[in-house]
């Protein structure tokens, strides 16, 4: 009775431990997922937008525009070779004007750009740290000195990808000396982080 007692215990003891071990990996993947379709959509809604407004006085002959949107098909599921995870590596060099385009974007929502600095963190594209010195730039106080921009979790996850990326960059370790020497405790500590 002990040993069986015992068996059961075990199986579900083991039970459990594969669940938990699958559960973590199962959400994260599901976020970094739905991150990387939520950020190529916001990508392409921009270009598209662009596209338009760049084309809006193309008139044919009868006076119609000849650029316009169509309106949206159903939303459809479709695989890739390209996976977020894989792009946090390293975010292939085509890749980058497009997360650019939604990093640089206010109007792109504040989670995706997060996200958009996480892919760019090991990019050493000029226009990568472009974006990132515009980002964390607050422009100059009132005595004419350089400051940083307001506290925002995508002026932290800048800061820490200039510190880890571009940090031996003189325009970055200017911004990292301000960031460095703030009285918010979160911006010193991403201006201080160096991952592995």
């Amino acid at each position: 009775m002990v040993a069986k007692e015992r068996t059961r215990h075990m199986e579900q003891s083991t039970a459990k431990t594969e669940c938990l071990s699958m559960k973590p990996r199962d959400v994260l993947s599901d976020i970094l997922r739905q991150g990387a379709q939520q950020m190529l959509a916001a990508a392409i809604e921009n270009e598209v937008t662009e596209y338009i407004g760049c084309h809006a006085g193309w008139r044919d002959d009868e006076g119609q525009r000849l650029v316009v949107r169509n309106g949206y098909l159903p939303a459809r599921q479709i695989q890739t070779g390209l996976g977020l995870v894989a792009v946090q590596t390293e975010c292939p060099s085509s890749v980058i004007p497009l997360v650019v385009r939604v990093l640089a974007s206010p109007e792109s929502p504040e989670d995706l750009r997060v996200l958009a600095v996480r892919v760019l963190g090991r990019s050493r594209e000029r226009v990568v740290l472009e974006t990132l010195l515009q980002i964390v730039n607050g422009g100059r106080s009132m005595l004419g000195r350089p400051k940083l921009a307001p506290h925002s979790p995508i002026v932290v996850a800048a800061v820490e990808t200039l510190a880890d990326t571009w940090g031996t960059n003189p325009q970055a370790s200017d911004m990292l000396a301000l960031a460095r020497a703030s009285s918010d405790p979160d911006i010193r500590r991403a201006a201080r982080a160096i991952r592995s």
